[in-house]
């Protein structure tokens, strides 16, 4: 039930200075902020560019690759959703950083996913769409645990500041720069593979040469925010902690 991990009952006192200089003095919020620029950024570049590599490297026309897509990455996070909720409670009620421990060690798991999809040959669509489904329920983890564990460092009071600041860096520092990266990326590197070849004009075995070689930033950053919930789970028991003390004090 809402209010049920909280310590008080009642309304708090209105937030006297900027709330979102007091969502910054929460060290934990600092890295699920992290966390979640990095998550977006792998993300939609996934999204943007799994059909087209689908298509250019393993020569699957467009109407199949969508479908295997929309499987592999979309419909299949439901599973993760499902098991990240069900398992971050339970770790939750164990020790008070479970459900970040969970979130960092799914993926933790989801970046070699990614990576064996990728040395996958031109032609073993399965077997890549394999890898990628599991690399989507592991990361579908995060949405059930880190989003919770939003709450457990924030008070109510500042529970909206603090989701804005954190989809603002989700969405401009990490679903805006993912795709561009990722395809300015491509771009060089097929146009290296070009020039190596000594050819004189840009074709789609090029291309997707260049796709190839840029989506292995996707398992890097995937690594990357597994490290960032790892540093998040060191201090999300302390802040839990003084935000229980921030609530009993803010009560009229």
């Amino acid at each position: 039930p809402r209010g049920a991990t909280e310590s008080q009952e009642g309304t708090q006192q209105p937030v006297t200075t900027s709330p979102f200089r007091a969502v910054a003095s929460v060290r934990t919020l600092w890295w699920i902020v992290a966390s979640g620029a990095t998550l977006n950024f792998h993300s939609y570049a996934v999204a943007t560019f799994n059909t087209a590599f689908l298509m250019r490297y393993h020569g699957l026309g467009i109407e199949r690759a969508g479908q295997v897509s929309a499987v592999t990455i979309g419909l299949v996070g439901l599973l993760g959703l499902l098991i990240g909720g069900v398992l971050g409670d339970r770790l939750r009620k164990r020790r008070p950083n479970g459900r970040l421990l969970l979130a960092a060690c799914a993926f933790l798991v989801a970046a070699p996913c990614v990576y064996f999809a990728l040395e996958q040959p031109p032609g073993h669509y399965f077997v890549f769409a394999t890898f990628m489904a599991a690399m989507t329920i592991l990361t579908f983890v995060y949405y059930s645990t880190v989003y919770s564990a939003i709450q457990d460092v924030v008070e109510p009071r500042l529970r909206g500041a603090a989701v804005a600041f954190y989809f603002f860096a989700m969405y401009v520092l990490g679903a805006s720069f993912g795709p561009v990266i990722v395809g300015a990326l491509s771009d060089r590197m097929a146009l290296q593979a070009m020039q190596a070849a000594g050819a004189a004009a840009m074709t789609e075995s090029f291309r997707a040469t260049g796709l190839h070689s840029a989506m292995y930033v996707i398992p890097t950053v995937l690594l990357v925010t597994s490290l960032v919930l790892f540093a998040a789970a060191r201090t999300v028991g302390a802040d839990m902690e003084r935000m229980q003390e921030r609530l009993r004090d803010s009560f009229r």
